[in-house]
Parts: C-alpha cells; structure tokens; sequence
C-alpha cells in the first residue's frame, strides 16, 4: 500500500467514547476530507443490544444525561468562531439549541438530568464570561458562563 495524503482519508478515527446509563455507546468519528481541507465529526451513537446505530452529523462533544435518554453535543462555526450548544432527545432523535458559546471547554449534566454546567475558558474581551482574577492556582484559572 502506497501511503499518500488520499491514503490518510481512508481512515476515520474513534474519539471521545461515552456510555450512558441505559448502556448505549457514543463518540465522535473524525475523518479528512482533501476536498474541503478539513476534518469532518460525526456523533455515532450505537445501542450493542438493539443492534442499532444512530448518527449526528458535524458535531462533537457527546454527553448523555444521567437517565441516558438525552444527550448534548456541539457544532462548531469557524468563520464565526463559536461553539453551538444542542439539546438531543434520543428517543425522537430531535435537537433544539441551548446556546452559542465563544470558549466552550466543557458540558456536564448535574444529577437532576435538568441542568447542565457549562464550563468556558477566560479568553480577553469575551463579554459573556464572569471571571475573577484572585481565583487560587489550583483552580487552575477556569471561569464559569
């Protein structure tokens, strides 16, 4: 086999694998695309005992809600430079839009499956972050949205 840039689309590449309480496997499956001089996500969301295989496409950052029956992902707008928070019912396989972030870092479901934390990073002039400076080193100097 001849490797070569075209070789290299061959392949796609398991990421970020999470397992929900109701034992369903999701993660990103990322592959170049030479066309559009990008990498291209999908969510690949699989339940083993069903046999089943759900997908999402162009989106990232996979996370099932404690009951397992919702999930959140993101969709990243580059020439906007943003991140897209979505809201997914697994059952119906609908999305609604929580909201748009600038320096989205992370997304955790509290245990109430109802509320989520959303955590960014200090980047300067982002109006939308609260952040103290006299927070202490082992913080290590996350704000909050």
């Amino acid at each position: 086999m001849k490797w070569d840039e075209k070789t290299f689309t061959l392949f796609a590449y398991p990421s970020d694998v999470r397992v929900s309480s109701r034992s369903e496997i999701a993660y990103v499956l990322t592959k170049a695309n030479l066309e559009s001089n990008k990498y291209e996500n999908t969510i690949v969301i699989e339940n083993p005992s069903e046999g089943t295989r759900k997908y999402v496409e162009d989106a990232t950052m996979p996370r099932f809600s404690p009951s397992g029956l919702k999930m959140t992902y993101t969709r990243a707008d580059e020439k906007e430079k943003k991140t897209t928070l979505y809201l997914l019912d697994l059952r119906s396989m609908s999305s609604r839009k929580i909201g748009e972030f600038k320096f989205l870092r992370s997304v955790e479901w509290c245990s109430d499956d109802r509320r989520l934390l959303i955590v960014g990073f200090k980047r300067r002039g982002d109006d939308d972050l609260i952040f103290e400076d006299d927070v202490p080193a082992w913080f290590d100097r996350l704000g909050f949205f």
